[in-house]
């Protein structure tokens, strides 16, 4: 007798990768002629731009500015003078599943900047970026709901109701806004922008249809030199509201939302009444990933009442499933998240290897057996766990499971495992 396995399916994106980067880019910079030589440096600003985030066959590429600010003391001169230094960047992951087709979302952020002075002419400045990077794959998830079979079969079915919680959509939209903004009278005269900076706060973001609404501020902070050469600080608060098309979702859907700087401009105008006025020109980018529950019915049992059963065993132990399934290939690539992050691992490896001398080398070696046995007792423990919980659930008030066959089963488990007491 044959059956036929009926399926329901889910358009869905799957989480590829989800990682964070961490870059570095320094840059050596002639002074501008017009700027005076540098006694000292005080300070360094910067601040990422993302400008391209593009998926290619087997890895994601991230690319941007940043636009770093340095604070000197001039030589023979007085007040704080800057020097504005513009660093590209780009950098990548890899992953198994990446094509063209994925969609990338991405969030640099700037863990850390300096700079140094190599001659009274030359800077040498280094930014430390965190990049924050998922990238989603488009895929349908097939599901065993049932089965079709002749009625004197005698096929007796039992289903259930799961949810299951996936990411339906991801989408994007680019946006800019201009405002110009006044330093009053009463504070002091804006004779010199040193330097600014732009933090993205989304307060608030609501789907109804197949629009997602959304809003936030800009905290936008200025230093600036007066004519007195006193530096004074100036700090406001830019609101935004922007809609975005997102379809195919439920309006109680779980929405990630994250806006990204991808430029900034602050220029210093000649204002009204004695007022400083600066045109602040913004471009941002929203980012949006939407998850949902989304219920689905499963096949869980299916048997006959004519035919008999004829079930065919095999013995495995955890050890063999352990090393096929998990921590060999090719069953390793089964299991993307832990097979990205191996991979990581094993580039760090390789990188400590190539720096160490060839006598030292075998003392690696052994650093890296202790790191497979460490990862192979968390696995041992992590089965344990889930299957202890599977035993107290079956040994629950209402169920049929008997306290004495399963206390058995545990024992003899905990043996498979060497995780009896040892005395």
């Amino acid at each position: 007798m044959e059956l036929e396995l009926n399926t329901t399916h889910l358009n869905c994106y799957d989480t590829v990768l989800d990682t964070t980067l961490f870059h570095e880019e320094t840059l050596e910079t002639i002074v501008p002629d017009a700027c005076p030589d540098i006694l000292r440096i005080v300070d360094c600003e910067a601040m990422v731009c993302l400008k391209g985030k593009e998926a290619q066959e087997g890895r994601a590429e991230i690319s941007g500015s940043v636009r770093a600010a340095v604070l000197y003391l001039p030589d023979g001169a007085e007040g704080v003078r800057r020097m504005t230094v513009t660093i590209p960047f780009t950098c990548s992951a890899e992953a198994l599943g990446i094509h063209a087709g994925c969609l990338v979302t991405a969030m640099p952020r700037v863990h850390s900047a300096d700079a140094r002075s190599l001659n009274p002419r030359k800077v040498l400045t280094r930014v430390d970026l965190a990049v924050e990077v998922s990238v989603f794959a488009r895929q349908t998830e097939s599901l065993c709901d049932g089965v079709t079979c002749p009625a004197e079969g005698g096929i007796q079915q039992l289903t259930e109701t799961q949810n299951a919680y996936l990411v339906t959509a991801v989408e994007e939209k680019p946006f800019s806004f201009s405002d110009d903004v006044s330093i009053s009278g009463t504070k002091p005269r804006v004779e010199e922008l040193l330097k600014s900076r732009a933090d993205i706060e989304c307060s608030e973001s609501k789907l109804i249809g197949n629009k997602l609404i959304f809003k936030g501020e800009v905290h936008l902070q200025l230093l600036y030199r007066d004519p007195s050469n006193t530096l004074c600080p100036a700090s406001f608060d830019l609101p935004f509201s922007q809609i975005m098309e997102v379809s195919g979702v439920e309006e109680e859907a779980d929405c990630a939302l994250q806006v990204q700087l991808t430029g900034c401009e602050c220029i210093l105008n000649d204002g009204n009444d004695g007022d400083s006025m600066i045109s602040v020109a913004l471009a941002l980018l929203a980012q949006a990933v939407v998850r949902e529950v989304r219920p689905v019915q499963l096949l869980s049992d299916v048997y006959s009442t004519v035919c008999g059963l004829h079930a065919e065993r095999r013995t495995y132990t955890f050890h063999q499933l352990v090393e096929n399934s998990i921590m060999t290939m090719p069953g390793m690539t089964e299991h993307q998240p832990y097979y990205s992050r191996r991979q990581e691992v094993n580039r760090l490896w390789d990188s400590l290897a190539a720096q160490l001398p060839q006598d030292c080398r075998e003392n690696l070696t052994a650093v890296e057996c202790y790191w497979d046995e460490q990862l192979y007792g968390v696995l041992r423990h992590s089965f344990y766990l889930g299957f202890l919980q599977a035993m107290e659930s079956v040994q629950a008030p209402g169920n049929s499971g008997s306290s004495g066959s399963c206390s058995e089963i545990l024992s003899r488990v905990e043996y498979e495992l060497d995780m009896t007491p040892r005395y």
